[in-house]
């Protein structure tokens, strides 16, 4: 992905993607980070992305590895477990 021709100088990136958007956001976050919060470091486009690369690491990982277990494998075993957990009674009158 190379989005500097069609984005302007001033930091506003309308026509690019949303997973784009997402390492954007996480390598400005990454100049704010080591300009406000660590001391000693230098800030420069390579600690930026560094920065970007292990926040989007860390939330992929969250997703995939740790919630895995909280989140279902479709939308059909979320309507399964919803019944399973709360059954419509067949005399159920509706409202």
């Amino acid at each position: 992905m190379n989005f500097q021709q069609e984005c302007p100088k001033n930091g506003i990136y309308l026509k690019i993607p949303y997973n784009a958007k997402r390492i954007l956001i996480a390598h400005e976050l990454g100049h704010i980070v080591n300009k406000e919060l660590m001391d000693g470091i230098k800030d420069n486009e390579e600690m930026a992305n560094l920065f970007a690369f292990i926040a989007l690491e860390d939330k992929m990982h969250f997703y995939q590895k740790k919630c895995k277990k909280f989140t279902p494998d479709s939308n059909l075993q979320i309507f399964n477990d919803i019944l399973n957990i709360c059954p419509i009674p067949p005399n159920a009158q509706n409202h």
